[in-house]
């Protein structure tokens, strides 16, 4: 467990798409670990994120195609996904995305990422949802076209307390393309809670 190496007993956990659903995760089988969640477009439900599974899902689909397709296609397409305004996206970070995804096993990663966004039992982990009893800053793109806020929605309701921002015209990755947004209301939040 990282937080016992490092000697923490309590964290503030912050967490973006499947690093928001890990969060959760971590929140809710860890309550005592947790001051705090600050969780960014997080897929949280199946509702509504299903699209498209089955290209994840197929056998040796994924891995075909990506495997044929440039590395240069497969960056440009993921920033589109995540941005809403495309002007946004730079030519440095597109850079940046580039050079990580022809890293070596970055593809595998990628596809075995995908494949377990739905956990096992997700009926029960959608469930877990409402055990949740932490101060919990939810923060969406409202133009996400990978998880809708429609789950932001849901999820604000289902964590006791929970406070929504919806941040217009912007995608599924507000820390990259309204990252001055997040940062006004994600530090008095952290401010708050630490």
């Amino acid at each position: 467990e990282t937080l016992d190496t490092l000697g923490i007993r309590e964290a503030v956990i912050v967490g973006h798409s499947l690093g928001g659903s890990e969060a959760l995760l971590f929140a809710e089988r860890n309550p005592g670990r947790v001051r705090a969640l600050c969780l960014i477009d997080p897929a949280a439900y199946r509702a509504g994120a299903m699209r498209g599974r089955w290209f994840w899902t197929t056998p040796l689909l994924a891995e075909t195609i990506l495997g044929l397709v440039p590395a240069k296609n497969i960056t440009r397409y993921g920033l589109e996904q995540n941005f809403y305004e495309q002007e946004a996206i730079s030519n440095e970070l597109e850079r940046k995305y580039l050079r990580e995804v022809r890293r070596d096993g970055a593809i595998r990663f990628l596809i075995a990422q995908e494949r377990q966004i739905v956990p096992r039992d997700p009926q029960k982990w959608e469930d877990a949802h409402r055990t949740i009893r932490k101060r919990t800053l939810i923060l969406w793109g409202r133009e996400d076209k990978l998880v809708p806020v429609t789950q932001g929605e849901r999820l604000a309701k289902d964590i006791d307390g929970a406070r929504l921002v919806v941040f217009p015209g912007v995608g599924h990755s507000p820390q990259l393309e309204a990252p001055q947004s997040v940062l006004y209301h994600m530090l008095p939040f952290l401010e708050k809670v630490g």
